[in-house]
């Protein structure tokens, strides 16, 4: 029983969302000037109307250009910064399951994500790990099995069952 987050398609995707992002901003940076410029060009006599259509047009842009700016862009960049040194710093180890339940959903962006919960013994103490869960699959975890995990910032990429508990 394994568990394995497609690493290079989620890769493909948040670089994807991060440049058709970035092309969004500069579009809308070339649309910005060309009005202006063609506005410019095509206003011989008659100013205050052209410089009224500029105005209207010039505020729609650049309220869209922060809007993307500040909601969208960072969310796209956040995600593609995730998957981009995720192969150099994941973590792995086995851990002995002493309880697995599902503590909340939570969808950030376009990413969806389950909270799971994983106590552990460590030596003498027993220490809970909140582990996100990217995708909707069912783990085949069971309390007492002998798991392997591989996590990156707490995001669950790898999971193997190594020893099945035993139901008694």
């Amino acid at each position: 029983m394994k568990y394995e987050v497609d690493i290079a398609k989620r890769k493909k995707e948040a670089n994807r969302l991060y440049y058709g992002e970035v092309a969004l901003l500069a579009g809308l940076i070339a649309l910005l000037v060309g009005v202006n410029v063609l506005l410019l060009l095509l206003s011989p006599h008659n100013y205050i109307i052209y410089l009224i259509i500029d105005i209207a047009v010039s505020v729609l842009l650049i309220v869209a250009f922060l809007f993307v700016f500040l909601n969208l862009f960072p969310l796209a960049k956040t995600y593609r910064n995730f998957y981009k040194n995720i192969n150099k710093t994941a973590y792995e180890r086995a851990r002995k399951l002493i309880y697995v339940g599902e503590k909340e959903r939570k969808d950030i962006g376009n990413v969806s994500h389950r909270v799971l919960a994983f106590r552990y013994v460590e030596g003498f103490v027993t220490l809970e790990e909140n582990v996100y869960v990217l995708d909707d699959d069912d783990l085949a975890f069971k309390e007492g099995d002998l798991v392997k995990v591989r996590t990156y910032r707490n995001v669950l990429m790898e999971g193997e069952v190594i020893d099945q508990a035993s139901d008694e």
